[in-house]
């Protein structure tokens, strides 16, 4: 089964063709390259111990940015205002 499509992935296939044909803004290329970014090892990472049973887990560091498909979806989970 194939995993699905993400933005990131999209962006990663066409972004370069997409900032060749297109006039991009400043702003439209800086949000591009931090969905790229995003849980990546670029952004670096942390560890998360469990209190209960001392499980480990290690996560990427997410972008922050609020036209981030994954960003906006962990705020929306917890319930913030966006």
């Amino acid at each position: 089964m194939n995993s699905p499509c993400e933005l990131a992935d999209v962006v990663r296939l066409f972004g370069n063709e997409l900032s060749e044909n297109e006039k991009l803004k400043p702003l439209q290329i800086k949000v591009m390259n931090k969905i790229l970014q995003c849980r990546t090892a670029v952004l670096g990472g942390h560890k998360e111990v469990c209190d209960c049973c001392g499980s480990v887990r290690y996560r990427y560091n997410s972008c922050g940015d609020r036209h981030c498909p994954k960003c906006q979806a962990a705020k929306q989970a917890f319930g913030l205002t966006i």
